[in-house]
């Protein structure tokens, strides 16, 4: 995939926490999606800590936005290389160092079911504003 340079910049970042507030069609998309896909099959030296079988979650308002927002992207990128499953929005998919990812796509309405996962590498929002007591949550929780 080939980004233009603000794309570039957000991706060369070493910014732990990445927020990006950009309009319509500046392809914030494309970097998540790349972004988590480097992540899901990058060999694990590469990563911040070394593991096998990890996970990667994309988080949106809802799951039907989520599957709106990435599910197709996924499909259409990965055609041929990942295990979909279409019900549970997971896709499972070969690191280079011989282990399996998962990427999780999902609803804020079901974050419950990400809580206490291991392995997990990233956690990319999408939305973000949109999301009801995201931050009233956040500060209760943390």
């Amino acid at each position: 995939m080939i980004l233009h340079d603000k794309q570039k910049e957000i991706v060369a970042s070493p910014a732990r926490f990445k927020v990006t507030r950009e309009g319509r069609r500046f392809g914030k998309t494309i970097v998540k999606t790349e972004t988590m896909l480097y992540l899901a099959v990058a060999n694990s030296v590469n990563l911040a800590r070394e593991v096998k079988n990890r996970s990667v979650i994309f988080v949106a308002p809802t799951q039907k936005q989520a599957r709106t927002i990435v599910w197709e992207t996924f499909k259409n990128r990965l055609d041929g290389l990942g295990d979909f499953n279409e019900a549970r929005l997971e896709i499972r998919i070969p690191t280079e160092d011989g282990g399996v990812s998962t990427i999780f796509i999902g609803g804020w309405e079901n974050r419950e079911n990400y809580r206490g996962m291991p392995n997990v590498v990233h956690l990319e929002f999408d939305e973000l504003d949109t999301m009801r007591f995201f931050f009233h949550r956040l500060a209760r929780d943390f």
